[in-house]
């Protein structure tokens, strides 16, 4: 699908530092054209190893965390080690080809908008050399799925390019456009897919009662968690989110033997997060063994709470304020979650948000855009980020 972008050929950093975006209007292009999976981001990285291989960088580390990459400015003099970082990977989007339901992929997130921010940071870089510092540029795969940021830190690759600071951003519609959103603390909620399986025994449906039926394990389950999310055991917010269920067949004649309940859990506090996930799986556990069942629970796309260091939030505070835009220091976490955590929880760093508009589509819905307003917020953001650290 081909989309019409609006941003300018040109935009002005400070009185008299200019980027030509028409290089950044075909990769943004590029990358909107050709979406993949968590962890399959091959396409992905061949466009932004050709792109970059005009800028020469001083680094070009391949295969990072997967498919990861890591572009390596250096300055003239030893200095701060920055690292910024874009996810690559896009999301998964139900299609139907006649009657057959096929999975294809989009950028619905904005994934595509953040590499190419970052993308206009590393041109800016290359025409404006460091005097002192390091600049590490990370393109990260498998974000969505809450497994790419804990895969590249535990890759050799990045252990030998330790950062100093680390910086992460995303965009954020509902919020006023080109406003950053921030907070000390806390940033964005610890999330959790939870899979809990109940097995049985399936039978013919006139002789029911000589089978076990997981089914009625799993409506107590249902409701019993609908309480707990309500009660005052935890010190913040916790949500409990019921995905699906599946179970039998669509056969009058049997009863079924196992079942699968699908929810997603949150909280905004880590100890939180830990006790809900200790009494959830009591809860079906003693369930489970009270209706005769056996059960197991597993967990997918975990994600701990981001948690924004003080002097990071006050670095992008400095640098809004030096372009001249609005500053939101967020009261509450946000709902959603990132596995940017994985970077704060080992560097001094932070993650903001680039306000997509007020009226704009929500992420993950077939309406949503990337604002091409947001490239030129984006790099200035950076590069004052940037500016900033290097210049102490």
């Amino acid at each position: 699908m081909n989309k019409k972008f609006t941003f300018v050929e040109k935009f002005i950093l400070g009185s008299n530092m200019i980027i030509n975006t028409s290089a950044l209007f075909d990769l943004k292009q590029k990358l909107f054209n050709h979406p993949e999976k968590s962890n399959e981001e091959v396409i992905t990285s061949e466009i932004l190893i050709d792109f970059f291989s005009t800028l020469k960088p001083d680094q070009v580390i391949k295969n990072i965390g997967g498919n990861g990459l890591a572009f390596v400015f250096n300055g003239k003099e030893k200095g701060p080690r920055i690292m910024f970082r874009a996810e690559m990977d896009a999301i998964p989007v139900n299609a139907k080809n006649g009657n057959q339901s096929i999975k294809q992929y989009a950028h619905l997130c904005g994934h595509d908008g953040h590499m190419t921010i970052l993308a206009g940071l590393g041109k800016y870089i290359s025409e404006n050399k460091l005097n002192r510092g390091k600049v590490i540029l990370l393109y990260q795969p498998a974000e969505e799925i809450g497994i790419g940021a804990n895969n590249v830190l535990n890759d050799e690759k990045f252990k030998a390019i330790s950062p100093n600071y680390v910086f992460g951003f995303h965009n954020l519609p509902g919020s006023p456009l080109n406003s950053i959103i921030t907070k000390e603390g806390i940033f964005s909620a610890a999330s959790a897919g939870l899979k809990l399986k109940f097995n049985g025994i399936g039978i013919h449906a006139a002789y029911a009662q000589s089978g076990i039926n997981p089914l009625k394990a799993v409506a107590r389950v249902i409701l019993e968690f609908e309480e707990l999310a309500n009660k005052d055991i935890f010190k913040d917010l916790c949500r409990i989110t019921f995905i699906g269920v599946d179970t039998g067949e669509i056969n009058f004649g049997t009863s079924p033997g196992e079942a699968s309940l699908y929810i997603t859990v949150r909280a905004f506090r880590s100890d939180d997060f830990e006790m809900l996930l200790k009494t959830l799986e009591k809860t079906a556990r003693e369930i489970a063994s009270d209706e005769g069942l056996t059960f197991r629970m597993s967990l997918e796309d975990e994600f701990a709470s981001i948690n924004n260091h003080t002097e990071c939030v006050n670095i992008i505070s400095h640098a809004t304020h030096r372009n001249g835009l609005d500053f939101v220091q967020q009261k509450k976490p946000n709902l959603w979650s990132e596995d940017f955590s994985q970077f704060t929880d080992n560097y001094a760093g932070a993650m903001f948000c680039l306000g997509a508009g007020e009226n704009a589509s929500p992420l993950h819905t077939p309406e949503y855009h990337f604002p091409d307003e947001l490239i030129e917020t984006g790099v200035k953001m950076l590069i004052s980020i940037m500016d900033r650290i290097l210049s102490k």
